[in-house]
């Protein structure tokens, strides 16, 4: 899947059913994020470099605290939101 159908499902009104965890982790890289993962459990952590003139220098990343989904990769719903709202507060669009 190229990152053009994630970028697509990661802003779809309503929310996409079918993005799944390792096309968000490839997307996120692509635009510069580091992926951190933690002994134990399933949370994950997106920093995601924050592209907005006015709170760069104050906040040079953005945090994403993620539940990596198993055992199926889908998204949950919610968590797009999540995505949507951080990449947002980075200054990245659809």
């Amino acid at each position: 899947m190229g990152h053009a159908n994630t970028i697509n499902k990661i802003w779809a009104s309503p929310n996409s059913k079918s993005l799944r965890w390792d096309d968000l982790v490839s997307y996120m890289k692509s635009i510069g994020s580091y992926y951190e993962t933690r002994k134990g459990g399933s949370r994950r952590a997106f920093k995601i470099p924050n592209f907005t003139e006015a709170t760069r220098q104050a906040k040079p990343f953005i945090i994403l605290h993620l539940h990596e989904p198993h055992p199926h990769s889908e998204i949950k719903s919610v968590y797009l939101t999540q995505v949507r709202e951080a990449l947002t507060a980075a200054g990245h669009r659809a």
